[in-house]
């Protein structure tokens, strides 16, 4: 099936369809064949590559080991470094983690492809051509937090909440995301206790946008698995958070997507 291309603005919106959730974009949305292409009318097309990074490990704060850039995870499977940052309250600029997103050859190429097919730059990535990418393509992300300095499941769960309570899908889906966080709340963190400096919590974005969580001890060099969240938008939201361009958790772990993949 074959849908007619909508214009959106910021100022203008149609229904399309009563089974369709309107979202907020600034340029061309195109469906064809189920699948989202997000074509921009002023710039040419660009030939994009990714860039990978050519160290073994990067350093992203003094008080952490160094994060491996191309990481073997629990069930064998092999995940590249796009992105790195801290994250820190704006206000009092106090770092909280760092935050690394990695993902697999598969969901690279298929970012890429769409990339480069629509002539995406960074500025482009708006939380909502985020999420339309999340819900639409399949992907597999896996964000590493590691903490600064020891703290609890507990702060992180909340924080993590937070951060997707901030994003645009919660005041677009206000009942549904209450309905995802309360999800998660209950099994996101099924344990309690600290998370110690140079741990790690590991969030398995699967490709139905379903979570799986892990805790890493480093001094034992295991995984455990800690909680799920099986609501799709709790993740959607999430992700879309570490990955816009306009209002990101880190602005340096955006900055790095972007430069991954030479927008």
């Amino acid at each position: 099936m074959v849908y007619q291309a909508f214009l959106f603005n910021k100022n203008a919106f149609k229904t399309f369809g009563n089974s369709y959730k309107v979202k907020l974009v600034s340029s061309v949305a195109l469906l064809t064949g189920g699948q989202f292409l997000y074509q921009s009318s002023y710039k040419p097309a660009i030939q994009n590559s990714i860039e990978p990074y050519s160290e073994n490990s990067v350093s992203v704060d003094r008080s952490i080991k160094d994060i491996d850039t191309f990481l073997t995870f629990q069930n064998g499977s092999a995940w590249s470094l796009l992105a790195y940052g801290v994250r820190a309250v704006t206000f009092m600029k106090f770092r909280i983690y760092a935050l690394s997103i990695y993902s697999n050859a598969q969901t690279i190429e298929k970012l890429d492809q769409f990339f480069t097919g629509n002539s995406i730059q960074k500025v482009d990535l708006e939380e909502s051509v985020i999420v339309n990418l999340l819900e639409k393509k399949d992907l597999e992300f896996l964000a590493r937090i590691t903490p600064l300095r020891n703290t609890t499941y507990e702060h992180l769960r909340e924080g993590m909440i937070r951060s997707a309570m901030s994003s645009t899908e919660a005041k677009l889906e206000p009942e549904a995301m209450v309905k995802a966080v309360q999800i998660f709340r209950q099994d996101g963190m099924q344990r309690g206790g600290s998370v110690v400096v140079n741990d790690d919590l590991f969030l398995l974005k699967n490709k139905d946008n379903t979570l799986t969580i892990y805790h890493f001890d480093n001094k034992l060099q295991t995984y455990t698995v800690v909680g799920n969240c099986n609501h799709p938008l709790f993740a959607i939201a999430l992700f879309s958070k570490y990955l816009n361009y306009d209002s990101p958790l880190t602005s340096e772990a955006q900055q790095r997507f972007s430069n991954f993949f030479k927008l």
